[in-house]
């Protein structure tokens, strides 16, 4: 597993990060894109559509709807809304979300 951790906060950030993209893809491997709770989908989404112009497939959008190292926590209803509004726009990538499983939605 191939992983980069980039905040994607400017354009020189998005290009690092498609450039780590298409060595993923050039070494025939699957491109996974988790998204921290914190990062706003606008930007996501801005960056999964510029790999997907250049030809670079990302097969995974995972939601991380937890900080690292903390769980047990319940799912929150914002990241359902994520997962709907990058559902209407990547209809072919796989959307996953990294949550605790429990019986209560706060």
């Amino acid at each position: 597993m191939l992983t980069e951790n980039v905040p994607l906060s400017s354009a020189a950030d998005m290009e690092h990060s498609e450039k780590i993209c298409s060595r993923i893809l050039d070494a025939g491997l699957q491109v996974g894109i988790a998204i921290k709770a914190s990062t706003g989908i606008a930007r996501a989404k801005e960056f999964i559509s510029r790999c997907l112009d250049k030809g670079l497939k990302v097969s995974t959008i995972l939601l991380l709807t937890i900080p690292r190292h903390i769980g047990g926590l319940p799912l929150l209803p914002m990241v359902l809304d994520k997962v709907t509004e990058l559902r209407s726009v990547f209809k072919d990538i796989n959307i996953q979300v990294s949550s605790a499983l429990t019986r209560d939605i706060h």
